[in-house]
């Protein structure tokens, strides 16, 4: 199964935007390694940096939570993936792991 991309919401409205990465960065100030290390998770984006993508993209404030979600994930990616067990009384359903925390 295809692992979901964090960000989602952001990388989608960059393609729609139609802007180079290269590009984009030298709008909001930061530089392609840095984009990329924010959109895989690997650094927290800052605040300052989130709203410079906001005004470059042209996202609402009160849309920050979609674009920048906690831990990239919305929260219906961040649910609990569980195995379901088929007995004679019905199914056993178990938890796999937590993913993160469900809002």
């Amino acid at each position: 199964m295809k692992k979901s991309p964090l960000f989602a919401e952001l990388r989608a409205k960059l393609t729609k935007e139609g802007y180079e990465h290269e590009y984009f960065c030298g709008l909001v100030g930061i530089s392609r390694a840095t984009l990329s290390l924010r959109l895989n998770g690997h650094r927290p984006w800052q605040l300052d940096e989130m709203y410079a993508v906001m005004k470059v993209l042209r996202i609402p404030h009160s849309q920050m939570h979609v674009y920048f979600p906690d831990g990239g994930k919305t929260p219906v990616e961040r649910t609990l993936k569980v195995s379901f067990t088929p007995t004679r009384d019905g199914v056993t359903v178990q938890p796999l792991r937590v993913l993160g925390k469900v809002n």
